[in-house]
């Protein structure tokens, strides 16, 4: 997702959201009564979206040149820029 491949994976700052572990990879689907207002996730989703591009805008080429914070293996060379192509 964008909160954690780029806001946290180049250093920005992640969205806090509450029901996020919910869709963890490798977690089992939850229950529709489990499952946040989709009006909650889509207001999620733009703001989201309107900080990662923000935080984008202020990157420099030494900014994207550092290792990236995303905490896994994307098969490249471990940068920011990595991430941000993935």
């Amino acid at each position: 997702s964008e909160n954690w491949l780029i806001l946290r994976g180049t250093g920005g700052d992640l969205v806090k959201l509450p029901w996020a572990k919910l869709f963890n990879v490798g977690r089992t689907p939850p229950r529709p009564d489990e499952l946040p207002p989709i009006e909650d996730i889509l207001a999620a989703s733009k703001e989201v979206h309107e900080k990662a591009l923000a935080h984008l805008r202020g990157l420099g080429d030494a900014d994207l040149a550092q290792p990236h914070q995303a905490m896994m293996d994307l098969g490249g060379d471990d940068t920011c820029m990595e991430v941000v192509l993935h």
